[in-house]
């Protein structure tokens, strides 16, 4: 282990001299004789302790020590004084400096003094870092896996939690965009606040104003009340844009001038009204390739990605497969009230060689419809549909076969349906259940392909 560093900080040689002595062999020792020396030291030597003398000339001891504490509050300084003027001591105390020793100085008070400050700091660093780990255990709580990719995605947007620059968030659908955008604004200064999603695919270019700025009661037909629009609910809070990447050119438009002017106006009044908030947006679309496409605005782009962090696919996150299964399979073994269950050797095989076209969220479903067909305690028989499976050959990016040999969507929802209702014996629960849809859905379902 390296030594500890110490600067002695004194205008007398001989003080310096001695110091020196009773340190060396513990430690990395070096002097400065004025305050001045001192702030140019602290960037070459960077010491862990200080033992800086009060009366010098130029910058006194309680100067550097106020200069110190300001650029440089980690480091520990201990003072060092001919005078026995308490309000001098006091008033170091105050400033941060974690003793104050009388001249002559006696070997063993100085000894012990360093000691004590290093086991205090260590301790310090200690607290601090258990602090740092609660917190991110926290933030990120929610979001399971232990990959290297995840990792690094997670520190990522850590670094970028507490500060209040736009995110861009991107990732193929279903890795998780708005868990770790609710996770980015749990971090930040706004967590009081408001997070509001905005699902950008389903807003037109008809009712974007109203959805995303608010209305007047009466500014048109069916405006029957007022209406708060999403950046007006996202006021001292977080806005998230979901999907923004298929958000109307004309609609980026309204968008860029409200993060630029930081105002509204609701539909039907003329006073614009101030808002506070934090933008995280997220796309699964190559989004730098619109703009080169004209798809998306430039200018708008750039306001989005101060900052970007990029989720990686479910098969690019080794080992974090059986490690989310497991989450999900208590998670619905507790939801359906049935007894604990673990997965088998063949159904972990069996997860770890599909390929997750569908990411998480496809690994979600197969659980659920797992833990609702099994009737033991280990779960090894795992179905994945046919909905999914036939996306996992062909396209090794995309994960699809040739044209010619791809199956219609209504096909394959027709098929997907069908076994699930055959698998239930026509039992509409379970069969709703396992596909992820209401009962109402269904019904509709059953009826469109004749099942019912």
């Amino acid at each position: 282990m390296n030594p500890y560093k110490v600067l002695i900080v004194d205008d007398d040689e001989t003080s310096i001299l001695l110091l020196k002595k009773i340190l060396q062999e513990q430690y990395a020792v070096e002097s400065a004789v004025s305050g001045e020396k001192t702030l140019e030291r602290m960037g070459d030597f960077c010491p862990d302790l200080i033992l800086l003398d009060v009366i010098m000339p130029g910058m006194d001891g309680i100067e550097v020590l106020r200069t110190l504490k300001k650029d440089h509050p980690d480091v520990c300084v201990i003072m060092l004084t001919a005078s026995n003027n308490i309000d001098i001591a006091v008033q170091a105390m105050k400033l941060g400096a974690y003793d104050y020793l009388s001249k002559p100085i006696e070997q063993d008070r100085v000894r012990t003094a360093l000691q004590n400050a290093i086991s205090f700091y260590e301790l310090q660093h200690e607290v601090g870092e258990l602090r740092e780990k609660i917190e991110y255990s926290r933030i990120f709580g929610p979001i399971k896996g232990e990959s290297a990719s995840l990792n690094t995605a997670l520190e990522h947007a850590y670094t970028v939690a507490g500060n209040d620059l736009s995110v861009l968030i991107l990732g193929e659908s279903g890795t998780g965009k708005e868990l770790l955008a609710r996770a980015i604004h749990k971090g930040s200064s706004r967590n009081r606040g408001p997070f509001v999603t905005v699902n950008c695919s389903a807003i037109t270019v008809q009712l974007a104003d109203s959805l995303l700025f608010g209305h007047k009661k009466g500014s048109f037909s069916g405006a029957i009340n007022d209406h708060t629009g999403y950046f007006e609910q996202a006021d001292n809070g977080t806005i998230f844009l979901d999907e923004i990447g298929d958000m109307d050119v004309d609609i980026q438009a309204r968008i860029l001038r409200t993060l630029e002017d930081k105002k509204i106006r609701r539909v039907g009044e003329k006073e614009e009204r101030q808002v506070d908030f934090r933008i995280i947006s997220a796309t699964n679309h190559d989004i730098q390739g619109f703009v080169a496409q004209k798809k998306f605005r430039k200018d708008l782009f750039f306001r989005l990605e101060e900052y970007t962090v990029g989720l990686p696919p479910l098969r690019e996150r080794e080992g974090d497969i059986p490690i989310l299964a497991g989450y999900f399979l208590r998670e619905f073994s507790e939801f359906y009230n049935t007894e604990h269950r673990s997965l088998g050797e063949s159904a972990i095989k069996k997860l770890n060689s599909h390929t997750w076209p569908g990411n998480v969220r496809e690994l979600k479903n197969v659980i659920r419809r797992a833990v609702i067909r099994s009737t033991g305690p280990v779960v090894d028989d795992i179905e994945i549909s046919e909905i999914e499976s036939t996306n996992t050959a062909g396209d090794p990016e995309y994960g699809l076969g040739k044209a010619e040999d791809m199956l219609t969507l209504e096909t394959v929802e027709k098929r997907a349906v069908e076994k699930a209702y055959m698998h239930t014996d026509r039992n509409v629960t379970q069969t709703a259940d396992i596909l992820g849809v209401s009962r109402a859905t269904l019904y509709k379902k059953l009826r469109k392909y004749g099942l019912k």
